[in-house]
């Protein structure tokens, strides 16, 4: 997150420096010794030695997605490793590793190869050049095909589907895709991963999961090619909008998505949603205002504020779910209606009569609308607070953001936000204000902030003082878990941020400990927090991919649920987080973070 200095190392990229940079060239005479040690032949290696495609078929979609050619606009290109770069390391160094590698590329870059026929040409000679034994399903990768129809599985509330299918090739491998829309970000693609299971297996899973919480689930079988050009423009409207969704595999494996999707038959546009004109816009009104709901509220007020409560929940304003009553109440509303507070405040019963109405037309489960109606009631008293403060308008926020750009400023600390903090007036605010304020969530507030110091963490003791005696063998089971992987991936400073963390958590909330759940997961999820917090997972100092701190732990999926109870524990909202990991405190930061912090914290100082 902070500013780079010319000519000092940037840690971010140190998986993804080309093999030459450890070899002195070793074109013509092969590698120079510590080439196969570097952390990405190593990487690779360990991939590999498993004998299971998924895992290097993950680590190598990360690689070039990591070398994407086409990153977002406002991300930080400065010093990127280029996926020319990458492959031409891998062409002029023989290794096993570099060999798997070229085999995968050839397949997951066949647009790309097409297009530049002399890289094409090189891959293929070096190929038939290298003569290190492959696993046997790269011999056949080539033939992969899709092997089961193209499902899509939502709910009954459509916030989104999930499209699964599953890609195979000889003998028996197969590896089946599920590729999340969520249609509240505007039908982009939020998540996507890749599992060594059948599709069947996938849909009895997400059957199981609706029978056992009462949702009303819907597995359909659609168009392979619609699903794909679907998939595609999704895709497609994911890489324009910022901040990026993110996810633990996505968008790493993007990659590999893009790889299957070719292997689908091609289709012509993208069902496109109905849009609906001003008429059935007065008509939806005029049924509501007519019905038991809305009755008792059909005046010209309450008419007036239905209007635009409908086409901000366009493309359809009959389509409401817990996800866009929090959107409508937390932020649509507050933030694009002028009006007084007063008129404002008509709309959580407003809500509350349409969404009944609305639900009982499209014949939604009781459930799901009592689900919805909940969403409102505990949105309402954050809704009203946010209505009674200033707030500024989009304009602002992106005249702040074109202005970062320009300047060269780095912008990855609006991640994940909608909106200013609470607190900060808009009125004649700055960019260096607003990141100031971001600062002040990462360590605390502003005065911990101006006095915020590099020192390093010390290498302390686990602290049991005040945990119950009950869950002490839980939780020193997961210390231990924790300590092998800072020293695996982290440092001390790590390792004794994790423990001040556990120790908070296992003093403020001992009934997380005694549940029956996997140590190791909880483990993980520690990690997890810290390394996000302190940009080593994910961020400008990454030493490691979340994909590879989880596999260590054995742990499959993402662990950011696991890691709620543990982030409130130690007093922060894990859904205030975003994209960017605020715990409020300098005592979980490296020194490495609080210098990054401390060196923004005086550029902007400086700027006002």
């Amino acid at each position: 997150m902070g500013k780079r200095s010319r000519g000092k190392k940037d840690p971010k990229r140190r998986h993804l420096q080309p093999v030459r940079s450890a070899t002195g060239g070793g074109r013509g005479g092969g590698p120079l010794p510590g080439a196969d040690e570097q952390p990405l032949i190593q990487s690779i290696r360990r991939a590999l030695r498993t004998g299971e495609p998924i895992d290097l078929l993950v680590t190598l979609g990360g690689l070039l997605e990591a070398t994407d050619p086409e990153p977002h606009p406002l991300a930080d290109r400065e010093d990127r490793a280029t996926r020319d770069t990458l492959i031409e390391s891998f062409v002029e160094i023989s290794f096993a590793e570099t060999t798997a590698a070229l085999t995968v590329f050839r397949e997951l870059l066949a647009d790309e190869l097409e297009a530049d026929e002399l890289l094409a040409a090189r891959i293929t000679r070096t190929l038939a050049g290298r003569r290190q034994p492959m696993p046997a399903w790269l011999d056949t990768f080539g033939e992969a095909r899709v092997v089961s129809e193209v499902y899509a599985v939502g709910d009954e509330l459509s916030d989104g589907e999930s499209y699964i299918f599953t890609i195979g090739w000889p003998p028996a491998h197969e590896l089946s895709f599920l590729v999340y829309v969520d249609h509240n970000m505007g039908s982009i693609v939020k998540d996507a991963f890749v599992v060594p299971a059948p599709v069947e297996d996938l849909l009895a899973h997400f059957r199981e999961s609706a029978s056992s919480s009462m949702t009303t689930v819907v597995c359909d079988p659609v168009d392979a090619g619609t699903a794909r050009a679907t998939l595609e423009e999704a895709m497609k409207i994911g890489r324009m909008t910022f901040p990026p969704a993110e996810s633990d595999s996505w968008p790493m494996c993007r990659p590999l998505v893009e790889w299957a999707l070719r292997l689908l038959p091609e289709a012509g546009a993208a069902p496109s949603p109905r849009e609906w004109t001003d008429v059935e816009y007065s008509e939806l009104a005029d049924a509501f205002f007519a019905s038991p709901h809305g009755r008792p509220l059909d005046d010209a007020e309450h008419r007036s504020a239905l209007e635009p409560l409908m086409w901000m929940a366009a493309p359809d304003p009959m389509r409401w779910s817990p996800v866009v009553v929090e959107i409508m109440l937390l932020d649509r509303i507050p933030r694009k209606i002028i009006d007084d507070v007063e008129s404002l405040q008509r709309y959580p019963e407003l809500m509350r009569r349409f969404v009944r109405y609305c639900h009982g037309e499209r014949g939604i489960s009781r459930a799901a609308t009592a689900d919805t109606l909940a969403a409102i009631d505990e949105c309402e008293a954050e809704f009203r607070e946010e209505i009674r403060r200033d707030r500024p308008s989009n304009a602002v926020l992106l005249a702040q953001l074109a202005r970062a750009s320009a300047l060269g400023q780095d912008a990855s600390i609006l991640d994940g936000l909608s909106d200013y903090p609470p607190g900060f007036d808009s009125s004649g605010s700055s960019l260096e204000e607003f990141i100031l304020c971001e600062l002040d969530k990462r360590v605390g507030g502003r005065p911990t902030l101006l006095s915020l110091d590099a020192e390093p963490l010390p290498d302390e003791q686990f602290d049991v003082t005040g945990i119950a005696e009950d869950i002490l063998p839980v939780v020193e089971v997961i210390r231990q878990r924790c300590d092998a992987s800072a020293e695996v991936f982290f440092d001390v400073e790590h390792r004794t941020a994790m423990r001040r963390l556990l120790a908070r958590a296992a003093r403020r909330d001992p009934a997380i400990f005694r549940r029956k759940a996997s140590t190791d997961r909880a483990a993980a999820a520690i990690g997890w927090i810290i390394g996000r917090a302190n940009d080593t997972l994910g961020g400008d100092f990454l030493t490691t991919t979340v994909a590879e701190f989880l596999d260590w732990f054995g742990v499959k999926g993402s662990v950011s649920q696991r890691a709620e109870p543990f982030l409130r524990a130690n007093g922060v909202n894990p859904h205030d987080s975003g994209h960017m990991m605020a715990l409020g405190t300098p005592t979980l930061l490296t020194s490495q973070m609080r210098a990054s912090i401390i060196e923004r914290r005086d550029d902007m100082l400086a700027g006002m």
